[in-house]
């Protein structure tokens, strides 16, 4: 299974979503912001978005405002005087507004062309090599510094890149190139790199940080599990004694639950994934009080037996070192997930009460 550190998109895999950056597939992109997982665009691909994207917007732009005038010529508006115009925004800013909002979302990073040598571009252009096709290899330019730059970005950080596009050159580029592999939607892409497992690891880590310092819902449910879990749980006492000892549980007090938090976080590790979702294992603190009762014995030379010398009910409050399984599962759209379900993970505790003395002991 390849593990890919980047992704990136050419310009007809954005169009084809209607530039849609605030729902659907490329919302879901969101989910790589300050994760291992880069999100890159080329410089080319950026300019011809924005563009692309002020043409669609001043083609609405104009078709609203001949709207207004045939409304007006048709006598249709209560106010004849009505002026939509104040109320538009300019095609070109709303156009460089949302695509700079979906880099910031994203974390994307612009990767630079100026390390692409015009003599690279121009031998891939006279040996006819991709992204240079056959027919119309002018229009070809821009996708072969965009894959240059994107394959030297890939050289520099050791990082294997997952493209998303349809275009056959782009297809035949990656066939050729060791960093660059090409999938044609934006849902293949997703599905590919959340195999990534230190990216589930991040994504957990912050579902779990973010879940508990809400200290609502999610706390309140895991503290039910752990107190219902630890009530058919079996513990086992240690203790320390001048007699021999037998010992029986007899209940359980759970107080308080944290996660054992480090300066990477919480350091949890996914231990399964599917399609539906994953599971991941983390380190947690539980405050209880065990108790129970020990009976004292000790062996009788002249009776040659083990006699019964005494008794106590003893209960001590520790914080218990254990792991939780978290169960994360698919909303029914790639990159939304939720907390599904938890469980820990064994069913015995040992739990060491320190020296025990018996009634009759001074």
């Amino acid at each position: 299974m390849i593990h890919y550190g980047a992704v990136t998109f050419d310009t007809q895999s954005i169009q084809a979503q209607g530039f849609r950056f605030e729902s659907g597939f490329l919302q879901a992109f969101r989910q790589f912001k300050d994760s291992c997982i880069r999100v890159l665009i080329s410089v080319p691909v950026k300019m011809e978005i924005v563009k692309h994207l002020e043409e669609t917007n001043q083609k609405y732009h104009s078709e609203i405002l001949k709207c207004i005038l045939e409304a007006k010529k048709y006598c249709i508006l209560k106010n004849k005087n009505f002026d939509l115009y104040p109320y538009l925004e300019n095609p070109r800013d709303v156009a460089s507004f949302r695509f700079e909002e979906f880099c910031f979302n994203t974390g994307m990073q612009v990767v630079s062309c100026d390390n692409v040598l015009m003599s690279e571009v121009l031998d891939l252009y006279i040996s006819s090599k991709p992204p240079f096709g056959n027919k119309n290899k002018k229009n070809e330019f821009p996708d072969a510094i965009s894959l240059l730059s994107l394959e030297k970005w890939a050289v520099n950080n050791k990082t294997r890149i997952l493209a998303i596009s349809e275009d056959k050159d782009w297809i035949s580029f990656s066939d050729n190139s060791i960093w660059i592999d090409v999938v044609k939607s934006p849902k293949e892409a997703l599905i590919k790199l959340q195999e990534n497992p230190l990216h589930l690891e991040a994504i957990s880590d912050k579902f779990i940080k973010e879940l508990f310092e809400d200290m609502g819902e999610f706390y309140n449910n895991i503290l039910n599990y752990i107190k219902i879990k630890f009530l058919n749980s079996k513990f086992e006492a240690e203790a320390d004694s001048y007699y021999q000892w037998e010992w029986e549980f007899d209940e359980v007090e759970v107080y308080d639950w944290d996660t054992i938090y480090s300066n990477d976080g919480c350091g949890s590790h996914v231990i399964e994934q599917s399609e539906a979702g994953f599971s991941s294992v983390v380190g947690i603190l539980v405050d209880l009080t065990v108790k129970g009762s020990f009976s004292f014995f000790r062996y009788d030379s002249k009776s040659g037996e083990v006699c019964l010398v005494g008794s106590s009910y003893n209960s001590t409050t520790i914080q218990l070192d254990t792991n939780l399984i978290l169960n994360f599962r698919n909303n029914g759209k790639i990159g939304d997930l939720f907390f599904d379900s938890c469980q820990i993970d064994t069913d015995t505790f040992k739990i060491d009460f320190g020296y025990v003395y018996s009634h009759d002991e001074e």
